[in-house]
């Protein structure tokens, strides 16, 4: 159907039906991660707590000088060090990819409705930063604040120290940025050989960060469109 339309009957269509499908979207698939993200936690949770039950049946039938050591020896550690980690780690990398895949068509679709010849991919950075530049640069945009999209460029950069630099921030890029990063967020540390331990509250703190500075570009969206169809009004 596009490929028939001319540009200015693409452009009135998107001006006039805005982008709504694309933002719905988004919003599903953070709804499908939220919902991964409980559903796996809770059955990490729960099969550990089922061999800690076995594990404690098995020790309480031992000489109690034995069972402490018995129970040390035979905990279910690798439910929280290997699996939660993996889990974590890869949740963080699946958000990030979402986040990029995301601006990138929200950055495409607002060059659209200014009939912009300059894109955020003329810039230079990670799409977060160019798309950080060109919305508030370009098209003006008030919402999100620089302090808001500050903290997903930092989880993009942690995601960045997960996916080439092995988990470890001691190394990594940005580095210095990281461990101020890492040191106020919750949920989030560097226990030993620099190696990152996330827990469940990070996970659903990046997951809100995300939502949010999208929610308010999406408004921000929804308002040029509104102010551009206002004008096009006062012409004819």
């Amino acid at each position: 159907m596009m490929s028939l339309m001319s540009e200015d009957d693409i452009y009135k269509y998107w001006l006039e039906d805005g982008f709504g499908i694309f933002n719905s979207l988004f919003e599903e698939n953070i709804r499908e991660l939220r919902g991964y993200l409980s559903c796996m936690d809770g059955y990490l949770k729960a099969e550990e707590q089922r061999e800690i039950t076995q594990l404690e049946e098995a020790s309480n039938k031992l000489h109690e000088a034995h069972r402490g050591e018995y129970f040390a020896e035979h905990y279910p550690y690798e439910w929280e060090r290997i699996f939660a980690h993996h889990l974590r780690h890869s949740f963080i990398t699946a958000l990030m990819s979402l986040t990029e895949d995301h601006l990138n068509s929200f950055c495409n679709n607002t060059a659209l409705l200014l009939k912009s010849p300059i894109t955020h991919k003329d810039l230079k950075g990670s799409i977060l930063e160019t798309g950080w530049k060109y919305l508030k640069s370009l098209a003006l945009f008030q919402e999100p604040k620089d302090h808001e999209w500050k903290v997903v460029v930092d989880i993009y950069k942690l995601r960045n120290a997960i996916v080439h630099n092995g988990g470890r921030i001691e190394g990594a890029l940005n580095e210095a940025r990281l461990k101020t990063f890492i040191r106020d967020a919750p949920g989030i540390s560097i226990p030993s050989l620099g190696m990152l331990s996330i827990t469940n509250e990070f996970c659903l703190f990046a997951l809100e960060r995300v939502e949010t500075l999208f929610k308010e570009l999406h408004n921000q969206q929804e308002t040029l469109r509104l102010r551009l169809i206002e004008q096009c009004k006062a012409v004819t």
